[in-house]
């Protein structure tokens, strides 16, 4: 090609193959932009627009967005064609209701925009944004160390493994999309915030009694963009801080304004004009807060400086109170009460602040241990019997509804802060006062459990689990039972995060069977099991040999009665769980060494496969698979060829579920192809001829890599000879025959080259691969 390509003839090679590849491109791959959502108008099997466009939405996004990124790669060059194409995938982000497609999407939006017909898919986006996104998780990005909570997991997810929920996918990549997306969305709506005075635009976002006026997401991006544009001030930023208070009244969404509103006014570097009038501001009213006298009416001004103090760094935050509030280190009990224990106070500061006293003997450190006394005081008269409410403050009682309030608040500061303040945690342990402090922890180690990649939450508990499963243990099991049943399945949530991050010891089956039988009450089996089921999860428990794990009868035996509860029971509905948690822990710990024992091991697992009406309980059967190799491959075959059978579509289209079940599979198909005999393989084979194909495809690539002295591919085609799945099964062989000629059969034997190559101890010194 003479001249310098500037990649645009390989961008029109790769449309022109889209076009040749299309066979109603009017209709299809140059569809008129706004004609509607559109999943491709050709058959997928030809058309490789509509074959991106008709993926499920799961297989689009899971791995990368591939219809997003040949219209983002052709952008620069077919800007036109390009815009239409992403027209089209926001329809079918709307189409499928998919907040993640469309979180994909935005990026090379944001980044085209300046492009011909780009223009104005940024703002269609935004729109959409507003329908599918969750302002609940935008909010939490205010927080310090915010997680991103993911949904609920289900059982059969749990009993997967940390670190890869049941069918591999990981959520850390679509928190990143959903955050960056969000970030050039709040870019895109402070463009278009009103330029003019700045208690105008605040009334026009936020109506009377703090409510925001239009979508959660729009709003909150808009106000925190007002808060920037106050930062350069020069004079009335204090009128405006008190007008804001006036709007939010005496509702409780004078938090959320105030999230939203200071955190971006107060922020570091503070020698802006506008933002050394707001902290002075700040400052202020927490001053007089701190001073007003006892029985007066709560500081509402002073519970907006706090709430919008709260997502900024703690040592940026005692700046402030340090303006406010100096020394005060004679406070007296009923001045801290005032001051940080009630619901209008400072009680969201209280854990960044008591986080930098270094000495521990500051006033928001005294003010911590001042609420821990009173949650032992509840304790105690919960220990009693008794219903009365410790005193505090001003004459009153430490009970509802002011505990609630003020305990939610402390616990989630505590929570957010605990990460980057790792003594928080410290002298909760030193206290154990569990009524205070385990409902956080427990919370902490869910997230931190659910979000390995958070290094510092991790670390932090890490260095602190084994005190924390200790604390959790005693709690329990101990002479004394704890009174709180509520704190109580919080320590148990907290003791089974720190065990399936492997952050404490696991506790043995027999202790697991005395918890279910001893410490549990009918209507605390749902947690029971739950924490069971981490426990014994795969990647937190070891996968036992064929001598079995100790205790796994005892755990049988607990189990079982609540497997087989019937209708009646008022707590038949845990019956499910308990008996797929039961089938779980028979398949990974039950002994197989003795032929009777093995016998009734496979003959247990025969009848569920048989009665199991979901593939999660199925797929347990792999772990039973991949033991009984050591010991009876030929055993093994029989239970893999009832599961296909049970499992297989015969050519059907096969659901996620069945797919979802293959995945978790690879191991035992690998054991079970290097450990059979020939005539075993064939059995293999020829059961999985109906499916699932996944794992038809997968023995036939493994039985040509690790069998590479018996004809395998010539009599596999034999043995499938009347299989619907031929064709893809001929294709398979052939491309592992190509991709597994050169890979050596096993690690090569002590090189030659090296001392000692003639040395016995070496002349097998091949490796497992």
């Amino acid at each position: 090609m003479d001249g310098q390509d500037d990649g645009r003839g390989a961008v029109t090679a790769v449309r022109d193959l889209l076009w040749d590849l299309c066979i109603r491109p009017q209709e299809c791959v140059d569809r008129a932009p706004g004609a509607g959502a559109s999943q491709g108008c050709c058959p997928a099997q030809t058309c490789l627009w509509s074959w991106l466009l008709g993926l499920s939405v799961q297989e689009a996004t899971s791995h990368g967005n591939h219809a997003v990124r040949l219209v983002t790669a052709m952008a620069s060059a077919e800007p036109d064609w390009a815009a239409a194409r992403m027209a089209e995938l926001l329809d079918l982000a709307e189409h499928h209701r998919s907040a993640r497609w469309l979180w994909q999407c935005i990026p090379p939006i944001s980044a085209h925009r300046h492009l011909s017909g780009w223009g104005a898919l940024i703002g269609r986006a935004a729109v959409l944004a507003e329908k599918l996104g969750n302002p609940d998780r935008i909010r939490r990005q205010n927080r310090p160390a915010a997680f991103v909570r993911k949904a609920g997991t289900a059982f059969g997810t749990v009993l997967a493994g940390p670190g890869e929920d049941a069918d591999g996918e990981s959520y850390e990549s679509e928190e990143r999309e959903q955050q960056e997306a969000y970030v050039l969305l709040a870019a895109h709506w402070a463009e278009t915030l009103a330029d003019a005075p700045p208690i105008t635009v605040f009334d026009q976002l936020v109506g009377v009694g703090g409510v925001f006026s239009g979508p959660q997401m729009r709003i909150r991006a808009r106000v925190a963009a007002l808060g920037t544009r106050l930062r350069t001030a020069e004079s009335g930023v204090p009128e405006f801080l008190d007008h804001a208070v006036a709007r939010c009244g005496d509702s409780d969404q004078i938090d959320d304004v105030a999230e939203s509103l200071l955190p971006a006014l107060l922020r570091a570097p503070g020698d802006e004009p506008g933002t050394r009038s707001a902290r002075d501001w700040c400052a202020r009213q927490l001053k007089k807060m701190s001073m007003r006298a006892p029985g007066t009416r709560p500081h509402r001004a002073a519970r907006f400086a706090a709430s919008g103090l709260h997502p900024l760094p703690a040592a940026e935050i005692r700046e402030v109170v340090k303006d406010a509030w100096g020394g005060g280190t004679g406070w007296q009990p009923a001045r801290l009460d005032r001051v940080f224990l009630v619901r209008d106070s400072a009680t969201r500061i209280l854990a960044p602040i008591a986080a930098t006293d270094t000495t521990g003997r500051g006033r928001e450190s005294k003010a911590l241990r001042r609420w821990r006394a009173l949650e032992q005081e509840r304790t105690r008269q919960l220990s009693r019997g008794a219903n009365d409410w410790p005193s505090y403050g001003d004459g009153g009682t430490w009970g509802k509804p002011e505990r609630n309030a003020v305990n939610s608040i402390l616990h989630a500061s505590l929570r957010d802060h605990a990460p980057a303040h790792p003594d928080l945690v410290a002298h909760a342990l030193d206290e154990e006062v569990a009524l205070a402090d385990i409902p956080w922890l427990a919370k902490l180690v869910s997230q931190a459990a659910d979000h390995p990649h958070v290094d510092i939450a991790h670390t932090l508990l890490m260095r602190h689990g084994l005190k924390l499963a200790d604390w959790c243990e005693r709690l329990w099991t101990g002479q004394q039972a704890f009174p709180d049943d509520e704190t109580k399945k919080a320590a148990l949530r907290l003791w089974s995060g720190l065990v399936w991050m492997r952050a404490a010891e696991r506790p043995s089956l027999t202790a697991q069977a005395g918890l279910l039988t001893e410490h549990l009450n009918p209507t605390q089996w749902r947690s029971g099991l739950e924490t069971l089921a981490r426990w014994n999860a795969h990647g937190v428990s070891e996968l036992a040999g064929p001598a079995g794990e100790d205790g796994w009868d005892k755990l049988d035996a607990a189990l079982a009665p609540i497997a087989q509860l019937p209708a009646d029971h008022p707590q038949a509905g845990r019956a499910p769980t308990a008996a797929a948690l039961r089938f779980h822990c028979l398949c990974r710990f039950a002994p197989i060494g003795e032929t009777v024992e093995r016998a009734h091991t496979i003959e247990m697992a025969t009848e569920a496969v048989r009665a199991a009406d979901t593939t999660t309980v199925i797929s347990t059967t792999g772990f039973l698979v991949e033991r009984l190799c050591l010991v009876e491959p030929s055993a093994a075959v029989t239970l893999t060829t009832l599961v296909a059978a049970r499992t297989a579509q015969q050519g059907k289209h096969e659901g996620h579920h069945v797919k979802s079940m293959v995945h978790r599979w690879p191991h035992p198909l690998r054991h079970l192809v290097r450990a059979t005999g020939y005539a075993d393989l064939e059995r293999l084979v020829r059961g999985l001829s109906g499916g699932p194909e996944r794992m038809l495809l997968n023995v036939l690539d493994l039985a040509v890599a690790l069998r590479r002295h018996d004809p395998v591919r010539d009599d596999a085609l034999r043995w499938l000879a009347d299989t619907p799945y031929l064709a893809q099964a001929t294709m398979q062989l052939r491309n592992s025959a190509v991709r597994h000629r050169r890979t050596p059969l096993a690690n090569p034997a002590w090189p030659e080259a090296l001392p000692g190559a003639d040395d016995p101890e070496y002349a097998d010194g091949t490796l497992d691969r």
